[in-house]
């Protein structure tokens, strides 16, 4: 009878790795994350939560420039272009 032959557990060498999107910590490949390893970002709730942040001031940051352009007029309107 013929085994298969297992290979061996992954160590710390030879398991992929990422950089975290907003810490640059390293995150380690885990075989719970083996499904959607190509969807992992961020190495922690904490770092997802500061990128939904940081995103969304952004955002605010957009939205009170432009409505400021365009209350002074420095944006051209679409009724105005027609």
């Amino acid at each position: 009878m013929v085994r298969d032959r297992v290979s061996p557990p992954p160590t710390t060498n030879n398991v992929p790795h990422k950089s975290c999107s907003v810490c640059g910590d390293c995150i380690l490949w885990r075989r719970w994350l083996a499904s959607s390893w190509e969807n992992v970002t961020y190495c922690s709730a904490s770092c997802r939560r500061a990128s939904v942040d940081r995103a969304r001031l952004q955002g605010e940051q957009r939205a009170s420039t432009s409505s400021e352009a365009y209350r002074h007029g420095t944006v051209e309107s679409e009724v105005s272009a027609a």
